[in-house]
């Protein structure tokens, strides 16, 4: 009678482990949204992740890899749930991270449309190239890829070295470069840290 008890506690244990693994596995993220850097939230602040995803077959079972290095499923999961944030950017200022959550840089885009502020960023948090895309010039935003402004640099971008003084500066007109000039190291740390993204994915006539 103890044995049959014992089998039965036994049997009940493992099951509940596993529903509780079941549930862990489909588990989603609890979040999208990032409302650490546009409190006023005007535009959805959306996260994503810039990774290579590998799944691999192993004698030991399936292998999955970020950018080369080994992740647990869950990881895997979460990296690959987050590259939606893409196709929910309608517009949005999207913040993509690598896979250690380093944040890589910030822009203003729809979809895949880059139109407004884009900073990027060294791994250490300090600012590594600031500029602009040109943003929508009108208010709607159908068939964005024939208005011809998507992903074209427009003023001046300015690349940053690891210390904080600026490298160079590239003009751009209307997606076309047009100058290049040398930093100017008295000008560019208290630029680095003041910018702050402007709001203009759409121009304001």
């Amino acid at each position: 009678m103890k044995f049959f008890y014992f089998i039965s506690v036994f049997f009940i244990s493992i099951v509940a482990v596993a529903q509780n693994d079941n549930s862990n596995t489909n588990k989603q993220p609890d979040f999208t949204y990032d409302n650490t850097v546009n409190s006023t939230k005007k535009l959805d602040t959306l996260r994503t992740y810039n990774v290579d995803l590998y799944e691999t077959s192993t004698p030991f079972g399936i292998k999955y890899t970020a950018n080369g290095k080994e992740i647990t499923k869950k990881q895997y999961d979460e990296f690959k749930w987050y590259w939606t944030s893409v196709d929910a950017c309608t517009p949005c200022q999207l913040r993509t991270f690598d896979e250690e959550n380093n944040l890589m840089y910030e822009a203003f885009q729809y979809e895949n449309c880059l139109c407004g502020d884009y900073v990027s960023y060294y791994k250490d948090g300090s600012k590594k190239v600031i500029g602009q895309f040109m943003p929508n010039p009108t208010t709607s935003w159908e068939n964005i890829k024939q208005q011809n402004f998507c992903n074209r640099k427009t003023g001046a971008w300015k690349y940053f070295l690891p210390n904080g003084t600026i490298e160079k500066v590239e003009e751009y007109k209307n997606g076309v470069l047009v100058n290049v000039s040398k930093g100017n190291s008295e000008l560019m740390p208290s630029e680095n840290k003041s910018f702050k993204f402007r709001k203009n994915v759409v121009n304001k006539k």
